[in-house]
């Protein structure tokens, strides 16, 4: 009896080892928008960066001079595990010359005894290097390795935050094994920097191809967290290429969450986000990364909040959100239209057809192509039908007046 119970409970344990998937879900969190942290449920929350803080002259730090002990207060009362992100993309002039001059070896010691400090004095876990680019210097991984040894004395943590496909040459392979955590950032491929190359910047396959570079440099798939973006770009003016948050896009029209462009506008809706859980899982890594929590779509279009999405795949709800077979989009529209399918057994032999108010045909095509020119009807509204292999879908869509 004894061995027959023994043999049940290793496979209870086997099934709940298989089945049983811890993923961190992190949220970077600006200290400059804390006044939505009301709108955000952080009930699939494990971690979350408070961004940024950074040091003065004299390696005093400070988060946009904010007072972080409040919300780090409720954050840990979820349950919640809180780090301090350090440095961030807007380090430069006298801040980029503070870090500089702190992380010296002159006065290296000294202000990682003061960024000790801040994290006990806070009640904070730990310690996330989010400095970037040219911030990177030759004092980088001598500081990043005098931080993990003091750190470690008081059992705080250690993270980073780096590219999606590149490695700062001034980091040691001791220094990047220093960090309990990589957070990838696989965003930003494209963006305001190169305003004639339009296009999505952070697409599935850059997703794949940053973690197989940070594999490729040594590091183990349980100390990696894959970076997603919760924000978008949009080229529509190449003059002005500017950022957008997700919540921005689902305003316009909720059925723009299941896509990831509209027009020039560029960024990763539902399915997109869902399939790089999935990623996630498959690869088996640490967790997933968010850049940043208050861009999430929020009452009264929390339905569509990617933050659910994510904890939905991560607990084995794969089923796609939508119900829609297909969305036509933009709705109103100018002279075209654009169709995104949802079920491919609709998408071949599929016809357009739009009629007037009094129900007279006056578009009906083929759908050749899921980008379609329709500058033929006048502004007004219409009835569509989509009519795929005896099944017809139908809606309404608006034409509106073209006043570029």
């Amino acid at each position: 009896m004894v061995k027959y119970l023994s043999v049940l409970l290793l496979l209870i344990c086997s099934f709940t080892f298989v089945f049983s998937q811890n993923i961190d879900v992190l949220g970077y969190l600006p200290a400059y928008r804390f006044e939505s942290v009301s709108d955000i449920d952080f009930s699939g929350v494990t971690h979350i960066n408070i961004a940024f803080a950074n040091p003065d002259k004299n390696g005093n730090l400070s988060a946009f001079d904010k007072d972080i002990d409040p919300v780090v207060k409720k954050l840990k009362n979820d349950g919640i595990v809180v780090y301090i992100s350090l440095g961030g993309a807007a380090v430069y002039g006298q801040l980029a010359a503070n870090w500089k001059k702190n992380m010296s070896s002159s006065f290296r010691s000294i202000f990682i005894k003061k960024i000790k400090d801040y994290c006990r004095i806070h009640d904070l876990d730990g310690v996330d290097m989010d400095l970037e680019w040219d911030n990177i210097t030759d004092y980088y991984s001598p500081f990043v390795l005098e931080l993990k040894d003091t750190l470690s004395k008081y059992s705080l943590g250690l993270t980073a935050a780096l590219p999606g496909t590149f490695r700062y040459s001034q980091i040691t392979d001791q220094a990047l094994k220093a960090f309990d955590v990589i957070n990838i950032m696989a965003y930003d491929f494209k963006g305001p920097w190169n305003p004639n190359n339009p296009g999505q910047h952070s697409s599935f396959e850059d997703a794949q191809q940053s973690i197989s570079f940070w594999k490729s440099q040594g590091i183990n798939h349980e100390k990696l967290r894959l970076g997603v973006p919760f924000y978008g770009y949009d080229f529509t003016d190449k003059n002005n290429v500017t950022s957008f948050k997700y919540s921005e896009i689902v305003a316009e029209n909720t059925d723009y969450a299941y896509l990831d462009n509209v027009g020039k506008k560029y960024y990763n809706g539902i399915n997109t986000i869902r399939k790089k859980t999935k990623l996630v899982k498959t690869e088996k890594l640490k967790g997933i990364m968010i850049w940043e929590l208050t861009q999430d779509a929020f009452a009264p279009y929390e339905e569509y909040s990617l933050l659910k999405a994510i904890n939905e795949e991560i607990n084995g709800n794969e089923n796609v959100i939508t119900n829609r077979k297909f969305i036509l989009y933009p709705n109103p529209f100018i002279d075209r239209l654009s169709v995104y399918f949802n079920d491919i057994e609709i998408e071949n032999k599929t016809t357009l057809k739009i009629c007037n108010l009094n129900g007279k045909t006056i578009y009906n095509k083929p759908l050749f192509s899921k980008d379609i020119k329709i500058n033929e009807i006048k502004p007004g509204v219409y009835f569509y039908s989509i009519i795929s292999r005896n099944k017809i879908y139908t809606g309404k869509i608006i034409k509106i007046q073209d006043n570029r």
